[in-house]
């Protein structure tokens, strides 16, 4: 569900925090990188970038393909044996902890689904990992087929699934196991909406245990960056000009980042016509249908990777005033919001945080 970020790597200095000043001059060459080395491969259906202070970064590959195997092997619906799609083929419960030590069954699964949980209660229900079946019938999930005609009564059964207050992590009978409980079979989850996100934070952990001091995560447009570059410059992201006819090289706004994550979501890219209407793959859990407003493109700032995918989508399910109410009440996160005005102009929105990062 997300946009293509242009990485590039250019200008100077450092910025803590969402909310924080730029640091001094001195401050930002401590940790100056000698050398920058590069590796880039496949995963979760798109690609990945990375590069880092690591001389032994190469070597860290193989590392970062397992970490990047196991997080798929517990939240891919693309994988028929994952945890998720073991959850999502039930059709009661799966088991989710055996014992009590709850942080080594399931991790990666478990972390999308608790901040999950939290956006859905903060954006209340707009972002909704429930909203799996809708995915599936518009034609963006693993089969890739859109509808030919659309089936209102059918669209209303499917939304008898949807709602994550239908799922819960529950104790049943025996104290020491925890279930993944669905209060109706057909209910299934995911979580592509920050998985992504959250893989970025998770290889970004790799890099910073194996001693990277500056470095820059990217998977399928979902940044995250620490440090500079060589020479001590922001890593200057790029976001894609949203227009269904813009070159994917096209760029609409820079950003200076450092010691932040970024991600961006937009519905200019993956969609399908039906007559002479478009659809695109944003779907509003609350009416089922693909979500089409004025709000063309969310990039959203945050600590953590996994926590700005997730907003993105929220933000573009809802519009731009919502959206812009929306990330005003969660603290440590801003957003850059691109929306169509109503002379059908591309016009720009930013929470106050965010003018800190945009290049003029």
């Amino acid at each position: 569900m997300t946009q293509r970020i242009i990485y590039l790597i250019l200008c100077l200095a450092c910025l803590a925090a969402c909310n924080d000043s730029p640091p001094t001059q001195q401050e930002s060459q401590s940790a100056r990188p000698n050398k920058l080395y590069k590796i880039n491969g496949a995963t979760m259906g798109t690609t990945y970038n990375i590069t880092a202070d690591l001389p032994s970064l190469s070597k860290t590959q193989s590392a970062i393909d397992q970490l990047l195997k196991e997080i798929n092997h517990e939240v891919s619906t693309y994988e028929e044996d994952s945890y998720i799609s073991m959850f999502n083929k039930s059709k009661e419960n799966v088991v989710l902890q055996n014992t009590r030590n709850y942080e080594n069954e399931y991790p990666h699964f478990k972390k999308n689904y608790d901040v999950a949980r939290e956006v859905y209660d903060k954006s209340k229900g707009a972002f909704d990992p429930t909203v799996m079946p809708l995915v599936n019938y518009w034609g963006f999930g693993p089969n890739k087929k859109n509808p030919d005609q659309i089936d209102e009564a059918k669209l209303e059964s499917i939304r008898a699934d949807v709602g994550f207050v239908k799922v819960d992590k529950r104790m049943i009978s025996d104290a020491r196991k925890q279930y993944l409980v669905k209060e109706r079979p057909g209910l299934q989850l995911d979580f592509s909406a920050l998985a992504k996100g959250y893989a970025v934070d998770a290889v970004a952990a790799l890099l910073e245990k194996e001693g990277a001091l500056n470095f820059m995560v990217e998977i399928g447009g979902e940044v995250k960056v620490k440090g500079s570059n060589k020479v001590n410059d922001f890593w200057i992201i790029g976001i894609n000009k949203p227009e269904i006819d813009s070159d994917v090289n096209s760029v609409f706004k820079k950003m200076n980042l450092t010691n932040i994550a970024m991600a961006s979501s937009g519905n200019y890219r993956n969609y399908f016509k039906l007559g002479d209407k478009i659809y695109s793959h944003t779907i509003n859990p609350k009416t089922g249908y693909p979500e089409r407003n004025e709000l063309l493109s969310a990039t959203i700032l945050a600590k953590d990777c996994i926590v700005a995918d997730a907003y993105a989508t929220a933000c573009m399910v809802v519009g731009v005033e919502e959206a812009r109410r929306l990330i005003d009440s969660v603290e440590g996160v801003e957003a850059y919001f691109i929306f169509s005005d109503k002379e059908g102009n591309l016009t720009e929105l930013q929470t106050n945080g965010a003018s800190y990062y945009i290049v003029d």
